[in-house]
């Protein structure tokens, strides 16, 4: 995936929705030195809102994804307040180019897996003693977000029921696992 918008500091992005009936996916590079943010953004001539956290990013040069809500006409990614946001890069991809969720899967970060099969268990394991989680489950079209799980702090492993098919977002600063059973 091309990471096509390049910034330093705060910024503004506009997203490039993909194709009706398939999800739109951020993809989100930052830097060794700072902490990023990327909230959804309404910005119509009706209406300017800033929207929910889509996924963070914390002083490494992972590339962390997020499901991007067809709400969403723009991102915008910046810092805590006291923290220079520094350089990072940004694209967006489709639902269907998201890795699949099959036996085990590990990442560090925030990621989308796809799931394309029955109700099942899987097993989270948060792999850091500190930091937390949220697993969100969307339709494959990006819609409809059903929170399966949130930990507030770590560590943390343990059975979360996976109702079948769809887009896993794991949401997590540190690494993680996932055990299909």
């Amino acid at each position: 995936m091309v990471l096509s918008h390049t910034a330093w500091g705060h910024d503004t992005v506009q997203v490039t929705h993909a194709p009706d009936g398939v999800a739109t996916i951020v993809e989100l590079q930052g830097n060794r030195i700072s902490t990023l943010f990327a909230f959804g953004v309404i910005d119509t001539a009706e209406r300017l809102e800033q929207g929910d956290l889509l996924c963070r990013q914390s002083r490494n040069r992972h590339t962390v994804r997020a499901i991007v809500p067809k709400k969403y006409s723009h991102l915008r990614v910046n810092s805590p307040k006291k923290e220079v946001a520094g350089r990072w890069q940004l694209g967006f991809s489709t639902g269907d180019a998201c890795r699949a969720l099959e036996r085990v899967v590990t990442g560090e970060g925030s990621d989308v897996l796809a799931y394309t099969g029955p109700e099942t268990t899987v097993t989270l394991e948060l792999l850091k003693k500190k930091g937390d989680a949220r697993l969100l489950l969307f339709g494959m079209k990006g819609s409809k977000p059903k929170e399966l799980k949130y930990i507030a702090t770590g560590p943390f492993r343990g059975p979360i029921r996976l109702p079948g098919r769809g887009l896993l977002q794991v949401d997590s600063l540190g690494p993680w696992s996932l055990t299909v059973h």
